[in-house]
């Protein structure tokens, strides 16, 4: 295929998936936690570890959403090979000790 020209048939944008809901932009705290490029996160990933559940009224989700970045970041800061680069923090989702997640 050096010669070949490829043809796309179909192309999905960062930005059509946000606007489709997706993924979920947290560039603007990213950017706080010390990432350099713009962050998104899978709608199913921010659902389960970002939003706060309603049984956890005393969190909130800038402070979750925080959490989340905050481990990522030192994960990559730590891990040489990153591809792919697994992480954990712990998340509580209900009354009582918090889970640990990967």
């Amino acid at each position: 295929m050096s010669d070949e020209k490829m043809n796309v048939l179909f192309a999905y944008t960062r930005k059509q998936a946000i606007k489709d809901g997706v993924l979920v932009d947290v560039s603007t705290l990213a950017k706080e936690a010390g990432f350099k490029y713009h962050v998104a996160m899978t709608h199913a990933a921010f659902t389960r570890y970002v939003e706060v559940p309603e049984a956890c009224p005393w969190q909130d989700l800038s402070g979750r959403l925080w959490d989340v970045l905050w481990m990522l970041h030192v994960a990559i800061k730590q891990t040489p090979e990153r591809n792919p680069l697994h992480f954990s923090l712990m998340v509580q989702n209900e009354p009582g000790p918090a889970e640990e997640v990967t």
